[in-house]
C-alpha cells in the first residue's frame, strides 16, 4: 500500500508580521492624515469663499 504525506502549505503573514507592521503603520497613518486635512478643508472652505466675496477659484 503506498503512504501519501499530506503537506501543510504556510500559513500568509498578517498585516501586522514584523516584515509588514512598518507598511501598515504608515498607511494607515497617511489616510488617516488625508482623510483629516479634507475634512478640514471641507469645513473651512465656505468661510474662505465669504473672505474672498464668492471669488471663484
Amino acid at each position: 500500500m503506498p503512504s501519501t504525506a499530506v503537506t501543510a502549505t504556510p500559513a500568509a503573514p498578517g498585516l501586522f508580521a514584523p516584515r509588514l507592521r512598518a507598511m501598515t503603520v504608515g498607511s494607515v497613518a497617511l489616510i488617516s492624515l488625508l482623510a483629516f486635512e479634507a475634512l478640514a478643508v471641507g469645513t473651512a472652505m465656505p468661510t474662505v469663499a465669504r473672505s474672498l466675496d464668492g471669488l471663484a477659484l
